[in-house]
């Protein structure tokens, strides 16, 4: 488990420093830190930006375990049920709207809960150098 972070970008940037020392932790290459880093950056950027619920008062949880040979990023919030990965996403050439494309071609697999008033979404990556 890695912690719980404000729902910030400060909290965002202690959630990078969690998964460096995690995957470091668990013996996964250095490579595999900068993928879930950028994973974590799309799914609470868009936390932040579309659930007006939340605010820094909130808090998101954060976990990196192993799972085989992969890698699986936990991240849970308190905000409004929503399933990023069942609506469409910009299909033209405009900025933004590719965030989930780019964390599903980043992952081998992607799933959404929501249990006991929270959110869960769970990424499992291939580790990388």
């Amino acid at each position: 488990m890695a912690g719980e972070f404000p729902i910030s970008n400060a909290g965002i940037a202690a959630a990078f420093d969690a998964i460096t020392r995690e995957t470091q932790a668990k013996g996964f290459p250095e490579g595999t830190a900068h993928r879930l880093a950028v994973i974590l950056d799309e799914l609470c950027s868009n936390m932040i930006r579309h659930d007006d619920t939340l605010s820094d008062q909130d808090s998101f949880a954060l976990a990196v375990d192993r799972d085989g040979d992969r890698v699986l990023l936990t991240i849970s919030d308190p905000g409004q049920p929503f399933d990023p990965f069942q609506h469409s996403h910009a299909e033209v050439p405009e900025i933004g709207g590719h965030g989930i494309s780019l964390v599903k071609g980043l992952s081998c697999k992607v799933e959404y809960t929501h249990n006991d008033g929270r959110n869960r979404v769970r990424v499992w990556v291939e580790p990388t150098d």
